[in-house]
């Protein structure tokens, strides 16, 4: 992750931001532009693995209750898509974000393939 991490500082971080909330959408999309990354937006889970299919992203930001395909699901259908060497990378990034972050909600990102959840504060990213 660090030399990834490295290699991307080089050139423009490509995110994924999976949010069905639009305004949540708009408020990191707009912060992640303006640390200079190129952002893509999927609605929900299973927009998101579309859009996987198709293209590669240094990392995922991913909202946990979603419709259609909740955060939690996506994550485990990446990791077992990893496995089974469907997508480029060894493994892809995945942080969780959501607004209201409880241990048991932690604990259950990090076991679905998460590297890390953030709590999503509007006025911390404004």
């Amino acid at each position: 992750f660090q030399q990834a991490g490295q290699e991307a500082a080089a050139r423009q971080l490509h995110v994924l931001l999976v949010e069905d909330n639009i305004i949540n959408q708009q408020v990191l999309g707009k912060q992640l532009k303006k640390a200079g990354c190129h952002v893509s937006v999927a609605n929900h889970g299973l927009e998101a693995l579309e859009i996987l299919e198709r293209e590669t992203f240094d990392i995922v930001l991913m909202d946990l209750e979603m419709p259609v395909l909740d955060g939690l699901g996506a994550m485990r259908e990446i990791r077992r898509r990893e496995k089974e060497q469907v997508y480029a990378s060894e493994r892809l990034p995945v942080i969780a974000v959501t607004a209201n972050v409880r241990k048991e909600q932690i604990d259950t990102a990090i076991a679905a393939g998460a590297v890390s959840t953030q709590r999503l504060l509007v006025s911390t990213v404004c």
